[in-house]
């Protein structure tokens, strides 16, 4: 019995065997070619798409799930919750809550989703559609750089300002959401009128918010306007660095002989912070205290402000103190009680206000036609009125004189009585006679002059259509607005 078993077992084997096919071992190549998408449903910018849509994005081959989980960004964010499952390559997203009526929205695939063999997607993915007629097109484009090198797979966000005091990176969810390419470069697209401002951070922990201080971060000086369909690209790179943890302290501080105080700090605050910060002038002897509460700064965030002083009598030196003033960051601005010491101006203010800047610039060309022009001082200005402050003569003489307002006491701002002509070289000419500062300084029978050009007719193209009346029109005539588009 035993051996008629084996005999059984052996012929098994052999047939077994002969039928077997010599085959390599398993490998090969590695797999490095990155996953791309391929199609979706909705198609990209889709319009009159349903309130409870069932969105598919297909893959062109098995994605590591768990990637995905923290590369898919919502933009505006939604109500309710934002479901994922899968069905083989295609994700499949939809939504407990009902998206809003005449809404644009995205979906952004970050460049951190990866296959099964970890290739990422070589840049982010954006589907973008509308429940309503038509889509935004507004757009923020830059790069993102740490130590001098681009910087792949960072998180960039937009807020809305609109309405809003305080953003808490490490919480708000914002608006608009995308991640850096593999040469660090972004593209927020079809983003809605209104101004935002822009951060970048490097989310480690992949919680889509800043969590300092391990985490890098970086941001535009000032926050960015969208009108409808603006362009914006960031000129300068938005260069990650580590949250400072470091004190506040003034770096500079000075009177000077115009009796503004300059103060310039070792980090950046917001405009709003400086400006209603609790600043006080202690008299050496400690009888006085002197209270500068008219406080400038010319951007949104900044490393310095000025304060306009008022006139002091028997005074030479003064300490600084500041209160209620905190950077970016949140870091207190810390002032030892007679660290930082001011000599008060001997001899009081006896010079004239100079002008800092014009807007727009000496020799500017193709400025529109109808444009304000803004001056700004070095110092604050008084003015005796006039009509003729600012004039604008162009190559025939023919003179357009300006209305004017005083935007703050560093600023007047003018516009023309009529429209420039096209294709002309007009000459501004500015009488400083009329401005003085507040201690009657003024440059006497001066002329500050300075040249701009209106662009040539024949050179600007031209666009004609006919906007059908619907009842949307009915209470506020429509706004028509163009962008320019790349070439190609």
């Amino acid at each position: 019995m035993r051996l008629r078993i084996l005999v059984l077992t052996l012929f098994v084997l052999t047939v077994i065997l002969s039928c077997a096919k010599i085959m390599p071992p398993p490998g090969g190549p590695r797999d490095e070619t990155p996953p791309e998408i391929l199609y979706t449903y909705p198609t990209n910018e889709s319009t009159h798409v349903d309130l409870m849509p069932r969105i598919i994005i297909g893959f062109s081959e098995r994605m590591d799930r768990r990637s995905l989980d923290n590369t898919i960004f919502m933009s505006p964010p939604v109500r309710g919750d934002l479901r994922i499952s899968w069905k083989k390559n295609d994700l499949v997203l939809s939504f407990s809550d009902s998206l809003q009526i005449d809404r644009t929205y995205l979906i952004t695939i970050g460049s951190g989703a990866m296959d099964l063999h970890k290739n990422k997607l070589v840049s982010s993915y954006t589907l973008a559609f509308s429940t309503g007629e038509s889509l935004d097109s507004g757009r923020i484009a830059g790069q993102v750089r740490s130590g001098g090198k681009q910087f792949a797979g960072a998180t960039v966000a937009a807020y809305y300002l609109s309405g809003i005091d305080t953003i808490d990176l490490t919480s708000s969810r914002p608006q608009y959401a995308t991640q850096t390419s593999s040469d660090g470069s972004f593209e927020l697209n079809y983003v809605s009128s209104g101004e935002y401002v822009l951060f970048a951070f490097d989310d480690a922990n992949n919680d889509r918010h800043w969590s300092p201080p391990k985490e890098k971060i970086a941001f535009p000086v000032t926050p960015i306007l969208l009108n409808y369909g603006t362009n914006v690209s960031l000129d300068n790179n938005m260069d990650l660095f580590a949250r400072d943890t470091a004190t506040l302290k003034v770096k500079k501080a000075s009177i000077n002989q115009d009796l503004l105080l300059e103060i310039e700090l070792t980090g950046m605050t917001l405009k709003r912070d400086a400006v209603q910060s609790n600043i006080r002038l202690i008299k050496s002897d400690m009888s006085d205290t002197v209270t500068v509460d008219r406080l400038f700064a010319e951007n949104d965030t900044v490393k310095s402000f000025v304060g306009i002083m008022p006139e002091l009598s028997n005074v030479e030196e003064l300490y600084l103190r500041i209160d209620g003033l905190n950077d970016i960051f949140g870091n207190q601005c810390d002032i030892a009680d007679d660290s930082i010491l001011l000599l008060y101006p001997v001899g009081g203010d006896r010079q004239p206000p100079d002008v800092a800047d014009v807007s727009p610039s000496d020799g500017a060309h193709g400025v529109l036609t109808d444009r304000y022009v803004s001056v700004r001082f070095t110092e604050p200005v008084m003015l005796s009125g006039g009509d003729t402050m600012l004039i604008l003569i162009d190559q025939d003489s023919v003179l357009i004189s300006c209305g004017y307002e005083q935007l703050d006491p560093f600023t007047l701002q003018f516009l023309p009585d009529d429209q420039l002509r096209q294709a002309t070289p007009y000459t501004a000419y500015l009488d400083l006679s009329l401005i003085s500062d507040r201690f009657g300084n003024s440059h006497a029978d001066s002329v500050y002059s300075f040249r701009v050009h209106a662009p040539n007719k024949d050179s600007l193209g031209t666009f004609s259509g006919r906007v059908v009346s619907s009842s949307m029109f009915e209470q506020t005539p429509p706004i028509i607005q163009f962008r320019q588009l790349p070439r190609g």
